[in-house]
Formats: structure tokens, sequence, C-alpha cells
């Protein structure tokens, strides 16, 4: 899978907020949004300070955008993805990330269980 586009304005991340569906599951929330323009599938990544320090904040960001590269396959053209990272995040490994993912994407309508 190509890597997906990213999420870096203010106004992108308050119209998924604003305007989208959110599912939770785990250590992960993520927040989905349909663009009127289409164009490829875009996510951002939230992790607060409540998940620790800057390392252990940094390592969940890496963890979320490993998991979504490989788990997100079929992501369809105009969506946009805001995955917020819960403070249990810290301590889990890959395997339950990825895990957790792939619950919500599936709950999202995003991705078929498999």
């Amino acid at each position: 899978m190509a890597t997906l586009a990213r999420l870096s304005s203010p106004a992108a991340f308050r119209s998924v907020f604003a305007g989208g569906r959110s599912h939770a599951t785990g250590s992960i929330v993520l927040y989905t949004s349909k663009r009127a323009d289409g164009g490829p599938p875009r996510a951002g990544f939230v992790v607060s300070k409540k998940v620790g320090g800057a390392v252990a904040r940094n390592r969940a960001k890496r963890l979320l955008r490993e998991a979504l590269r490989i788990e997100s396959g079929d992501i369809p053209q105009g969506v946009d993805l805001v995955l917020v990272a819960r403070p249990s995040i810290a301590t889990s490994d890959y395997p339950t990330v990825a895990a957790d993912l792939r619950s919500v994407l599936s709950a999202a309508g995003l991705q078929n269980l498999t």
C-alpha cells in the first residue's frame, strides 16, 4: 500500500472532528470524515501529553503510523482519518496496536475483518 497523505493543517483536523464520526477500540479512537473533492485518503495523528513524555508520544506515533501503513489496504478515496492515541498505548506492543486498529477500521466500515 502506498503511504497515505498527511493531514497537516489545523483546519483539516477541525473539519474531521466537527463533521466526522468517531469509533473507539482499546488504545485508539478513530475519527473519519468524507471530503467532497475526493482525492487520496489522508491521515492525521493526535497523541497528547496524557500518553507520557516525548519519548512515549513519539513511540505511539510510530506505532500508529506503521500499523496504519500495513493494515489500511482498501481505504476509499476522499476519506480523512484522525487517529487519537489513548494513554494505554504507552504500554502497548505493536500486535496489540495493530489489532486495535484493525478493529476500529472495521467498526468504521473501512476494512473487512480478516
